[in-house]
């Protein structure tokens, strides 16, 4: 098997109530038949070891970007940790079940961090 030099991707989802962000909120109540890479919000950070606070307080200074494309395409070639963001909303009071399915993913290594505020 050839050895990709495939980036490292982190994913990081976040459950934001009341943060302020220039991608739009994903809403668990609507059935969405489409991709949903508008709703992410993109940072490629050049500090490989930055760790989930680091990249929430990137986060939260407005260092990630909204993407302009329903489905992310970041190459096969480099080696910056990349973190996207996606914030979801659900007003209900029953929890709410949805999949997040990564398609075609050339990746080393992908965590997923969840990070929930309760307004």
């Amino acid at each position: 098997m050839k050895n990709l030099l495939v980036l490292p991707l982190t994913i990081l989802v976040m459950i934001f109530w009341s943060l302020l962000a220039s991608a739009e909120t994903l809403n668990t109540s609507v059935e969405y038949k489409e991709t949903i890479g508008q709703y992410i919000q993109i940072y490629q950070s050049d500090n490989a070891q930055l760790s989930m606070s680091g990249a929430l307080e990137a986060f939260k200074n407005g260092y990630f970007s909204s993407s302009d494309n329903s489905v992310i395409n970041l190459g096969i070639d480099g080696s910056k940790p990349v973190w996207f963001a996606l914030q979801i909303k659900n007003p209900e009071s029953d929890t709410t079940y949805r999949n997040l399915l990564i398609e075609t993913a050339w990746l080393d290594k992908m965590d997923i961090y969840f990070s929930k505020q309760i307004s």
